[in-house]
């Protein structure tokens, strides 16, 4: 008799054990956790602003007159030029100051 309850008892248990594990894991699965909503949500209000921001940046360029955007053009690869040594690469070892 007590063989037989132990034949019982052991599958049960083991049958116990896994529907809990599987209940636990699941719920997270099917649910996002509130930090992954909030990234989510940040991440689409930064691209929503950098759309607006080329927007924007668009449309001042385009009110501009021909001189001024020679200038600017002029003026940006001036300073591309000027800014490239200061820049480090990715894999230098040197720290800036």
């Amino acid at each position: 008799m007590h063989e037989n309850s132990r034949l019982f008892l052991l599958p049960a248990f083991i049958l116990m054990l896994g529907i809990l594990l599987f209940t636990s894991s699941s719920c997270s699965l099917l649910h996002p956790s509130r930090k992954d909503k909030v990234e989510k949500k940040v991440e689409k209000e930064n691209k929503k602003a950098d759309l607006e921001y080329e927007k924007a940046k668009k449309q001042h360029m385009k009110h501009q007159k021909k001189e001024t955007l020679r200038m600017m053009k002029k003026t940006k690869k001036r300073a591309d030029r000027v800014n490239s040594p200061k820049k480090r690469s990715f894999l230098s070892s040197k720290k800036c100051r």
